[in-house]
């Protein structure tokens, strides 16, 4: 290619820009997609190799400019791709193709430093053809919570000021815990917008927030009903429950939880806690790196974030923790999963969190870390990847089963 662009080369091949063989790389592309389409072996091998001239004739023109070369585009996804495949370059713990694939939306997301469903959304490529731009969006919307049918269902029952909004999916309301994990759980009677919020937030399978927004801003209840099954009352989700449509032998509402967390332990002997606390903050902002949750100790605080917002970042995070606080010791555990026990009676009754330990800790499973919210909805607790399965259900079992 270089002898090609060069003045005793072609006249034709020197004169190109990326505008002018834009659409020399849509054409083929499209040919290679024949070419699996009919199944023929020598056509792709043709059509691929016409397809990575395209790549080469590309980066040539910026190697010209000294933007990057052949090396930088090659250097470039192999790095993206080490960073999006943690289960295979890193210890990152999947059961299924399912994980893989959330793992890799939200190491995108973290990539592109996307910190909104529509900031995902605007990210699909304009220049696609408009049903594939339109199925893509769907898609992503889809993956967020975010079903369209959901959105103006809301927002109708919230316009007529409805008693009730029924909003009929394919399942028999909300479930307590991940039907994948625990073998057929109780489904929730009851529940609030703070506690369905909690749930949504620990990765259970739960409506999206922004699809219930219109209705919990109206005070209006939501009734999650099955089609296939219309006489089931479903789940009723509601601001506040009365005495009367409690389940006074149950005191949980439901367990959620999510894998692969790090969690950063800064010590400093006689530290002003807020004020460095304020600073590692600050520099985990930088990184944009959210905080999950954070417990404080006399001379001690603990940072849960994302090991996919942390990414191949972590030791740089350290690095200016360690420059800006001063700490004795900075400590990291990786690999760690955060299961939430949620429920609006825990508040009332004793024992709860002492329950939760002697549960998890019967069956050899060790608390890295535990949490609980200032309105006391939901207690957390941070296992080992390895025992995320067995402490959900060894919690459903103690609490539900």
């Amino acid at each position: 290619m270089r002898i090609l662009r060069s003045e005793n080369g072609c006249m034709w091949d020197r004169a190109q820009n990326h505008h002018s063989i834009r659409r020399d790389f849509i054409e083929e592309t499209y040919e290679v997609c024949e070419a699996i389409d009919n199944e023929d072996v020598e056509l792709l091998k043709e059509e691929l190799g016409d397809v990575l001239f395209q790549v080469v004739f590309h980066t040539c023109i910026e190697e010209e400019q000294g933007h990057f070369n052949m090396e930088d585009v090659a250097d470039g996804v192999c790095k993206k791709m080490i960073y999006r495949h943690p289960h295979v370059f890193k210890d990152w713990e999947v059961k299924s193709t399912e994980d893989i694939l959330n793992n890799w939306d939200d190491l995108k997301k973290t990539e592109k430093h996307q910190k909104s469903a529509t900031e995902t959304l605007d990210s699909v490529a304009r220049s696609l053809p408009a049903l594939i731009r339109a199925e893509k969006v769907q898609h992503k919307a889809a993956k967020t919570g975010f079903e369209w049918p959901d959105i103006s269902g809301a927002l109708a029952a919230a316009a007529v000021d409805a008693d009730v909004y029924e909003n009929w999916t394919d399942v028999s309301g909300i479930l307590m815990a991940d039907p994948r994990i625990v073998e057929n759980p109780s489904p929730i009677g009851h529940i609030t917008y703070s506690e369905l919020r909690e749930l949504a937030f620990m990765g259970a399978s739960v409506l999206h927030e922004d699809s219930v927004q219109p209705v919990k801003d109206k005070g209006i209840p939501l009734n999650i009903r099955n089609t296939n099954r219309p006489q089931d009352p479903g789940t009723m989700i509601v601001e506040k429950i009365d005495g009367q449509n409690e389940n006074r032998d149950r005191f949980i509402t439901g367990i959620a939880g999510r894998r692969n967390f790090t969690i950063l332990t800064v010590r400093k002997h006689n530290m002003s806690s807020s004020a460095v606390l304020r600073q590692a903050l600050e520099t985990l902002e930088r990184y944009h790196v959210p905080v999950e949750h954070i417990t404080l100790g006399l001379d001690s605080f603990a940072l849960v974030a994302s090991s996919a917002a942390l990414g191949d970042r972590l030791f740089d995070v350290v690095g200016d923790i360690q420059k800006t606080c001063l700490p004795d010791d900075v400590q990291i555990q990786d690999s760690i999963a955060l299961v939430a026990v949620v429920g609006r009676k825990m508040t009332y009754r004793p024992g709860t969190s002492g329950k939760i330990f002697q549960a998890l800790g019967e069956h050899g499973i060790n608390i890295r870390i535990i949490n609980q919210a200032a309105d006391e909805i939901s207690i957390i607790v941070g296992v080992d990847n390895n025992n995320f399965e067995t402490a959900i259900r060894v919690l459903y079992d103690g609490f539900a089963g």
